[in-house]
C-alpha cells in the first residue's frame, strides 16, 4: 500500500472529507473504476500502434484482462447498494489479480518490457485502497 498515493488520491475528491465509511468505500471504488478505464484505453491505444506480433498478443490479452477488471469493479460498485462488503472485497481482489496478470504477461518468455507497468502499478494501488476501506466496513 502506498500511503502518499492514497492520501493524494483521497484529497483530490471533494466528498472525501465529509464522507462516512460507506461513502468512502464508494469513492475508492469509483477511483479504481476510473483507473481501470484509463488502463483499458491505454492498452487499446498501444495495441493499435504495435506491430511486433508478440507484443500485439500480450496487449490483446491485457485488453481482455482490463475488460474483466472493469467488469469486476463495476460489479463491486453495484453491490455497494446492498452493502455486501464480503462479495465486494472478493471482486476488488479479483480485479487486482487481473491487472497483475496483465503485468506478468510481459515477464514470461519471450520477455518484453511492459509498456504499461506504471498503469498496472496504479491499478494495484487503487484496488488496495478500495480493499482496505471495504475490509473496515466488513468488520
Amino acid at each position: 500500500m502506498n500511503y502518499d498515493f492514497c492520501k493524494t488520491t483521497l484529497d483530490r475528491h471533494s466528498r472525501t472529507h465529509k464522507a462516512n465509511m460507506n461513502e468512502l468505500g464508494i469513492i475508492t471504488l469509483l477511483a479504481a473504476i476510473a483507473q481501470a478505464r484509463v488502463n483499458k484505453y491505454v492498452v487499446n491505444e498501444l495495441f493499435q500502434k504495435e506491430i511486433e506480433p508478440i507484443m500485439v498478443e500480450q496487449l490483446a490479452n491485457c485488453f481482455i484482462d482490463y475488460t474483466v477488471t472493469l467488469g469486476k469493479l463495476q460489479g463491486a460498485y453495484r453491490l455497494s447498494y446492498e452493502k455486501d462488503y464480503n462479495s465486494m472485497i472478493q471482486l476488488v481482489n479479483n480485479a487486482m489479480k487481473m491487472s497483475t496478470k496483465c503485468e506478468n504477461r510481459f515477464r514470461k518468455p519471450p520477455i518484453r518490457t511492459s509498456p504499461i507497468t506504471d498503469y498496472n502499478q496504479k491499478m494495484v494501488w487503487f484496488t488496495d485502497m478500495a480493499s482496505v476501506v471495504l475490509e473496515m466496513l466488513d468488520n
